[in-house]
């Protein structure tokens, strides 16, 4: 996997990311179901280049924020912009030109060939009924080759392991070329050899380009992917920052309500 400070087909150019036209931006935000806000006012930046962890406990509203922002629930208040857009005001197609989202890779009945779900992530940029197109295919095919896994292009979904199938979402989302990752707790159950993988590929499409918020449940993943964070707290208040800020002890133990110590021999993945 190198692609370190390219800019190739699913790799938009670096931006300047002190230009507040280009970011995608929380300002004000509440969210909530059925007129009920789980968390108030939140507000938060992601630009081009930048990797933003959101954090939390269970059950405090991280994904329930992470819906917000996609468009999937609608905001009860405040706003959601994308360079300057109001995301609101997108169609779904225009929104994914710019934002595209990984799930947290599971088990999938389909036998579709890597090459193949990755394809899927040209779909926005297809007319209806259209097939891929051979500009499409050497997309699918750069980007496989960009995050080291052209190898698996043939092989089934259903074959791959836990970190293998992540990386093919992964895939199939910067086939999008979008502006944004949104990714949601992408080392999740993966073993430390995936998840250096994948954090080092986020990094690595970060470093290329793109802005990244992430879900994670590692504190310690903000240090790793040099980033900056939102630590939401059980009350529904939350700390934006950098890792230095998040990580004290008294924040930690707020937020996840239990002692935390320091540890002097922790392994880790190393990126």
């Amino acid at each position: 996997m190198r692609f370190r400070g390219t800019a190739g087909a699913g790799a938009p150019a670096r931006r300047d990311a002190c230009d507040a036209d280009r970011m995608l931006a929380v300002r004000g935000a509440s969210v909530g179901y059925n007129g009920h806000a789980v968390l108030d006012h939140v507000s938060l930046t992601v630009a081009p280049g930048q990797i933003h962890c959101l954090l939390g406990r269970n059950g405090v509203g991280k994904t329930t924020l992470f819906r917000s922002i996609l468009g999937f629930l609608p905001l009860l208040s405040g706003t959601v912009t994308v360079d300057g857009r109001d995301a609101s005001q997108l169609s779904d197609r225009a929104l994914s030109h710019v934002v595209a989202y990984v799930p947290q890779a599971g088990e999938n009945p389909f036998a579709f060939s890597v090459r193949d779900v990755v394809a899927l992530g040209r779909l926005s940029r297809m007319g209806v009924f259209a097939s891929p197109s051979k500009g499409d295919r050497e997309i699918v095919g750069s980007v496989l080759a960009r995050l080291g896994i052209e190898y698996l292009a043939d092989r089934p979904l259903t074959e791959l392991s836990g970190g293998e199938r992540q990386m093919v979402l992964i895939a199939r989302a910067v086939a999008q070329e979008p502006e944004y990752l949104m990714m949601d707790e992408p080392t999740a159950a993966l073993d430390l050899g995936n998840q250096a993988q994948v954090l080092r590929c986020a990094r690595e499409l970060a470093d290329s380009g793109l802005g990244i918020l992430m879900t994670t449940h590692e504190p310690d993943q903000l240090r790793m992917l040099e980033a900056s964070g939102t630590l939401i707290m059980p009350d529904g208040t939350y700390l934006t920052g950098s890792a230095d800020e998040l990580l004290a002890r008294d924040n930690l133990e707020r937020a996840y309500g239990c002692r935390v110590t320091a540890a002097e021999h922790v392994w880790r993945p190393a990126l």
